[in-house]
């Protein structure tokens, strides 16, 4: 009787201590989004919400394609996923992506090529994740804070506005959108996590006197550019972000880069 007590108890204990949230476990199934990295609070956020689903590796730096664009942004406003038929000859009924696909092509998010392909494995850029952003939240406010390389003539030039006006992203330090730099998987969560945690757009406001917007200090080595590569291939790609280097701690420090093992890689 004693050893079935003891047994039953330690069960509990055991099943006790598995009782962890999916924002908790976040931090365990995907190796390469620890704590630290700079969009580990919007994975952990679409871990929750069933955008994502636990893997060993996110990818997170990895480039991401138009049908994974499809699937991530048509369960994030909750569009049907079944697997069906399309208009799109590159896209067969048993394709992964397809019954999102369809969805999301019906509900005016994304479209296809005039010569009937979707193309779902070619890599989405920026600008054109703006666009997608901007319909699938129905958004129809325009930022008046502009960029130095979007004009009226750049396809997306409206959207990004819109996605800047529902602090969704702010672009980078530069002053700079980069609408044509292909998109990552860790940048599309946070634009979506960012878009589903409620960023409404509010008013426009057009000051009398614009106030110029105060310059980070980089010379810290802990201030984390919004959107900017977490990885690089040596000292002079990331002081392209980051001219003083990085601190321990910071998303893009790496060992590799800190050969004095002072905690500051890529340091002046």
């Amino acid at each position: 009787m004693k050893k079935f007590l003891l047994s039953s108890l330690l069960l509990i204990l055991v099943l006790s201590g598995l009782n962890f949230s999916k924002g908790e476990a976040a931090s365990v199934v995907f190796s390469d989004v620890p704590t630290s990295h700079g969009f580990y609070q919007e994975i952990s956020y679409l871990l929750d919400k069933g955008v994502v689903s636990a893997s060993k590796i996110y990818g997170v730096n990895e480039r991401v394609t138009r049908a994974e664009v499809a699937v991530m942004v048509s369960k994030s406003v909750g569009l049907d996923g079944t697997k069906r038929a399309t208009k799109f000859k590159d896209v067969p009924t048993d394709h992964n992506a397809s019954g999102y696909i369809n969805s999301a092509v019906k509900a005016g998010i994304i479209s296809g090529y005039s010569d009937g392909t979707f193309r779902p494995d070619e890599l989405v850029d920026r600008g054109q994740m703006a666009i997608f952003l901007a319909r699938a939240f129905n958004l129809s406010v325009e930022s008046p804070t502009g960029f130095k390389d979007m004009s009226p003539s750049v396809a997306s030039y409206s959207s990004v506005k819109k996605i800047i006006q529902a602090r969704i992203t702010t672009g980078f330090a530069d002053h700079t959108f980069r609408p044509a730099e292909k998109l990552t998987k860790g940048q599309i969560s946070a634009f979506l996590a960012r878009a589903m945690q409620g960023g409404q757009p509010t008013q426009p406001t057009t000051p009398a006197i614009p106030k110029p917007e105060p310059q980070p200090d980089l010379s810290s080595g802990t201030y984390v550019i919004p959107d900017a590569p977490t990885t690089f291939a040596n000292c002079t790609a990331m002081r392209v972000y980051y001219p003083y280097g990085v601190r321990l701690g910071h998303p893009a420090y790496a060992e590799k880069h800190d050969r004095d093992n002072d905690g500051w890689a890529c340091e002046k």
